[in-house]
């Protein structure tokens, strides 16, 4: 994802920060008023329940023309209200919905195969691009750390094959002249098995999190005192 260039990987980033930039105050009210209805009644949740939500479950045939993005089960990604995703316990448990998962990721992995390569040229434009923002962070005070967090079976050979760590993960880190963090360096973390190839699970993300703290106070310039066990 991080050096997809795919317009439709942008479309809802751009979307949120243009947003929140310029939320008016009745979209502000209103975010207020459904807070807490939203939390009672689980018929407001527009992403998942709402009538275009049920329609997009019925995943139609793509057609000449018009393509059918596939559809994630709902209980892969729940949203707290403080922004935190998760997958929920009964999806770790119910192999129908981890194999649908996986099935998408294999459909991505399918198309990819079909695309050209991408050309240094566009490579190198993303790490120009990335060492830009970089160093406007660091020019204004801030610290700049990347994490590769963990992925297992055939989706980490794959991504080993396309994104191979010397040509992606290792050139970032020289280009931009930040530290990183690959879960594959650290025992602690690399031996997490991904219910869907490509995310934690909650009690894992738990686990993984209160070890990348302590590794994060062995980077220079990184150490933090967490004031809660």
């Amino acid at each position: 994802m991080f050096f997809s260039t795919a317009p439709h990987n942008a479309e809802n980033p751009n979307k949120n920060i243009k947003y929140f930039h310029e939320q008016t105050p009745a979209q502000l009210a209103s975010f207020m008023i459904n807070k807490p209805l939203e939390s009672m009644f689980v018929f407001l949740d527009k992403d998942h329940l709402s009538l275009n939500a049920k329609l997009d479950e019925l995943e139609l045939k793509s057609r000449p023309g018009v393509f059918m993005m596939p559809v994630f089960p709902m209980d892969f990604e729940r949203c707290t209200f403080d922004r935190q995703m998760y997958m929920t316990p009964a999806f770790v448990a119910d192999t129908v919905q981890c194999n649908k998962v996986k099935s998408i990721w294999q459909f991505f992995a399918s198309m990819s195969k079909k695309a050209p390569l991408m050309p240094k040229s566009e490579l190198d434009a993303i790490f120009k691009s990335v060492k830009i923002a970089t160093d406007k962070i660091k020019a204004r005070g801030g610290q700049v750390l990347f994490v590769r967090t963990p992925s297992s079976g055939p989706y980490l050979q794959g991504e080993n094959i396309v994104f191979p760590r010397e040509k992606y993960w290792d050139r970032l880190l020289a280009e931009t002249q930040c530290p990183g963090i690959h879960f594959m360096d650290y025992p602690a973390i690399a031996h997490f098995d991904c219910p869907e190839f490509s995310h934690l699970q909650l009690k894992d993300a738990v686990t993984f999190t209160k070890e990348f703290v302590k590794i994060l106070n062995t980077v220079d310039g990184w150490k933090i005192n967490p004031t809660t066990k």
